[in-house]
């Protein structure tokens, strides 16, 4: 009898998981190996004392049937449709976003809001520059509206000057607010507001991990290897043959799928990527995120999904309150706040973490949202690596280490940090799906 062959995951989070599910049908062997002792990555849920909160304000965008139809299947009854608005706060007022042009006049008052359509009018007019995130958002929608709303906020979260970003952090936020939409909204006066760019979104009850747990019950449990950190991955030039967990046991393969952060992946290759990919991945960075979590005595904060605060005055980027996504994601009667400050690495090392939290808290009680006799208990959780940091030269860098590792004719790279892309849950799923489609076993 031909033996069976043997595929290794590397990786449990979102995207390692959602290959191991969309595979567990093939008649190999299987087997993941996650470095941490839990499975889910950043796609998880914390429950702290009956409030639960997702490490990031996940949802599933409703953008490929196949995915949401394979979500429906797995979570059932669990998943239900949530239609949350979501908004920008500067200076104490609310702007929809993505930007509709008669919310950003009741925003930014005539004056201001006239300059901006002659300043959106002007800009179109010119050749569309997509040589870094700054000029390409000036030039969807003009200086002023750019620079208050997207600028400061895009060199918060990624942590380097927005001159220096790739127009690939937009995604697809900046279609928002096209020229038509501009001008037929403020000109004729229409009072339908612009569509939110991700439409009503999925959600599951008991939160995002709710998704992935059930994605883990559908899963042999002895495929499941958790603290099993890869150290070396051995190869020919030509496949990977190999792999050695934790400096001790060595997987034969004849296949590998790898979710891992691209630089770990090119460092673990034995014998070592050439000094130019190595140089390349040495050039990828990733940007860490805090979440401090309030856990309130109070039943509502308001209805947004999540709200967005670009000014430099505020140390966070966004804020959500989970029970806008499902009411079971709070005791009854009460509700919470998730607060993501994205960091380097070693920054919160400098600060005094209590005394952080204590400006976050007056930050938010200054606004208005609770009162400080309101809080409950306060937490906090690191997500580690939670965004590439898409720079202008950072796809060059990916470029060289990805066409490198495409000589490996049976390894599948997955992932927002193995594709260094900033991905979501269904572009995942849809990953694992392309990646069955197209398997040469």
């Amino acid at each position: 009898m031909k033996p069976r062959k043997k595929v290794a995951i590397l990786g449990g989070g979102p995207a390692g998981l959602c290959t191991h599910f969309i595979g567990r049908n093939l008649d190999v062997d299987r087997v993941l190996f996650e470095a941490s002792d839990s499975l889910g990555g950043n796609c998880s849920t914390l429950d702290i004392e009956g409030y639960r909160f997702d490490t990031g304000a996940h949802r599933l965008h409703d953008k490929d049937k196949e995915v949401t139809d394979t979500a429906k299947h797995l979570l059932g009854q669990e998943l239900h449709q949530v239609f949350a608005p979501s908004q920008i706060c500067w200076d104490g007022h609310y702007t929809d976003f993505p930007l509709s042009p008669l919310n950003l006049l009741t925003s930014l008052g005539w004056k201001d809001f006239t300059r901006a359509c002659v300043q959106v009018i002007l800009s179109r007019l010119k050749p569309v520059d997509t040589s870094n995130f700054e000029r390409f958002a000036i030039h969807q929608y003009g200086e002023l509206v750019a620079r208050r709303f997207l600028l400061e906020y895009s060199e918060k979260l990624w942590g380097v000057p927005t001159a220096d970003l790739s127009p690939m952090v937009a995604g697809s936020r900046l279609k928002g607010l096209d020229l038509k939409t501009f001008l037929v909204e403020s000109l004729r006066g229409r009072l339908r507001k612009t569509e939110h760019l991700d439409g009503a979104f999925y959600y599951p009850k008991r939160g995002i991990g709710q998704l992935f747990d059930c994605i883990v019950q559908e899963l042999p449990s002895n495929e499941l290897k958790l603290s099993a950190r890869v150290t070396k991955i051995y190869h020919d030039g030509t496949r990977v043959h190999s792999v050695t967990i934790n400096d001790d046991e060595n997987y034969v393969v004849d296949e590998v799928v790898s979710s891992l952060p691209l630089g770990i992946l090119v460092k673990s290759l034995h014998p070592p990527a050439p000094a130019h990919v190595l140089d390349a991945v040495s050039e990828i960075k990733f940007r860490d995120v805090l979440l401090i979590m309030f856990c309130l005595d109070i039943e509502s904060v308001n209805g947004n999904a999540s709200m967005y605060f670009p000014s430099k005055e505020d140390p966070f980027t966004r804020i959500y309150e989970p029970r806008n996504r499902s009411k079971w994601m709070a005791p009854e009667g009460k509700t919470s706040l998730a607060v993501e400050v994205p960091m380097d690495p070693a920054a919160l090392k400098a600060k005094n973490t209590d005394g952080f939290i204590d400006e976050v808290e007056r930050k938010l009680t200054g606004y208005g949202f609770f009162k400080r006799s309101d809080v409950i208990g306060r937490h906090t959780h690191m997500l580690k690596n939670a965004y590439p940091v898409l720079t202008v030269d950072h796809q060059h860098h990916a470029e060289v280490a990805l066409s490198f590792l495409k000589n490996l004719n049976n390894l599948y790279i997955t992932g927002r940090n193995g594709l260094v892309q900033y991905s979501h849950i269904h572009d995942h799923m849809r990953n694992a799906m392309t990646w069955l489609e197209t398997r040469e076993l």
